[in-house]
């Protein structure tokens, strides 16, 4: 019997026995009765106190028992975003000899783009940047036309894929230049190729390799033009002051002869490469076009090396055109061009490396395009006035004031038309070879 019903005994016990007892008052008797149960709930509620007590007492006593807490829920997973741009002012002045007068033009150029990993192995890139016409090697825009509003394009987009870890990319669209090139102008660093690239490297040291398929020009009637390559290397660093590659490259350019796979199919734009306007030669619906097919053999590398606690990079490249053929270039005997304009080369260095601030670097190369060597729309759009059948020299200099902010300085001093004449009218009609150019430019960057 425990102690509520010992209590509830109690009382029952003293009501009987009171109601046992000689008569008296009915409310006396019950007027006790009601003091009784009162007196046994105050009991009662201090037992279960008691009882209370007790437990909480024994609970605390007890060893604690650590409780795993709940596992967080992950969000949904979600793209990782990187925004960058930069902005550039250029002061230009260039100087082409058997023109009347030296030319001054301001130029800017403002790029703002992102990549998106939307899953470890996938990427995605998007870019717009300022241009200026057709010419896919040049982002600048210069400042004329009484305040006129400037052009912004698409100059990135691409998606790729790296499965694994990464050693193998694939990938699709307007994408960056995607195999490994030197600090020569036989690229310029503003083109960015439109197709399919897939490239493999085993690594900081090791082989690397590439195959591309790239699209140039899409027709209606007759045959697409288009680019097939394949790039073999091998990187090597045998110690910390030491690193070098080589790399030996095949760029097949499909649909070039008797087509016209220039900027907006304009004679104008071949930029030095040979043409005809001959409907003997030229494809159907095609007025003016390539005398030659461009299937180009290509060796460049580079060796670095520190120097007095800087890097110092030697570069070489050289190129030769497999499949020229002039048998159709010209039937004037002033301008005919002769055979095997096919090879190119560049050479040079650069020492230091404007990366931070306080820091600077200084270069120079010296480069030759005959003609035909390369398919001139890759070439450096200003290095002989952008054209091919040209070469001379080239300065560089930069310097890294403050973080983000560079300062650049490059001089040109090279020849065009160096091997096949072209017409002047100043200060007379007439042929001429190896036209002197001159270009300088000082630059003001900042990237963010």
């Amino acid at each position: 019997m425990n102690w509520r019903a010992a209590i509830w005994v109690a009382v029952g016990g003293v009501a009987t026995a009171a109601a046992a007892s000689p008569p008296e008052p009915t409310e006396s008797v019950e007027a006790q009765i009601v003091a009784l149960r009162a007196e046994a709930e105050s009991l009662l509620a201090r037992i279960a106190e008691l009882e209370a007590s007790q437990a909480a007492r024994q609970v605390a006593a007890r060893p604690a028992v650590p409780v795993a807490p709940a596992a967080p829920v992950a969000p949904a997973a979600g793209p990782s975003w990187r925004w960058s741009g930069d902005f550039r002012y250029r002061n230009e002045t260039i100087e082409q000899e058997f023109l009347d007068d030296r030319r001054h033009r301001d130029r800017i150029r403002a790029r703002l783009g992102f990549t998106a990993d939307l899953q470890d192995d996938v990427r995605v890139g998007l870019r717009l940047s300022t241009a200026e016409g057709f010419d896919a090697r040049s982002t600048n825009v210069t400042l004329t036309n009484a305040n006129a509003r400037k052009g912004l394009d698409l100059d990135l987009a691409y998606l790729r894929w790296m499965p694994g870890d990464g050693a193998w990319q694939v990938t699709l669209g307007k994408m960056p230049l995607p195999w490994v090139s030197t600090q020569s102008f036989f690229y310029d660093s503003d083109i960015n190729p439109e197709g399919i690239s897939a490239t493999w490297s085993a690594g900081a040291q090791g082989a690397f390799a590439g195959l591309y398929v790239l699209q140039l020009a899409e027709r209606p009637i007759g045959r697409d033009s288009s680019l097939r390559a394949v790039q073999l290397g091998w990187r090597a660093r045998p110690d910390e002051a030491r690193r070098w590659w080589i790399a030996a490259s095949y760029f097949d350019h499909v649909g070039m002869k008797g087509y016209d796979p220039f900027p907006n199919r304009n004679i104008n734009n071949a930029f030095g490469n040979t043409v005809v306007t001959d409907p003997r030669f030229c494809r159907r619906e095609v007025f003016s076009c390539l005398v030659n097919d461009f299937d180009v053999l290509e060796v460049s590398g580079e060796y670095t090396l520190t120097v007095d606690g800087r890097p110092l990079v030697l570069f070489a490249d050289f190129a030769r055109n497999l499949a020229e053929d002039y048998r159709f270039a010209s039937a004037d005997p002033l301008r005919r061009v002769p055979a095997s304009l096919d090879t190119a080369f560049a050479i040079g260095a650069t020492y230091g490396r404007a990366s931070g601030v306080g820091t600077w670097e200084i270069g120079y190369f010296y480069q030759d395009v005959e003609k035909d060597a390369r398919f001139a729309q890759w070439l450096d759009s200003e290095f002989a006035m952008g054209r091919s059948d040209g070469g001379g020299s080239v300065w560089r200099a930069a310097f890294v004031p403050m973080p983000r902010w560079r300062l650049g300085l490059t001089f040109m001093d090279d020849q065009t038309d160096q091997d096949v004449a072209t017409i002047v009218t100043f200060p007379n009609v007439r042929y001429v070879t190896g036209r002197k150019h001159r270009r300088l430019h000082l630059d003001l960057g900042v990237s963010f």
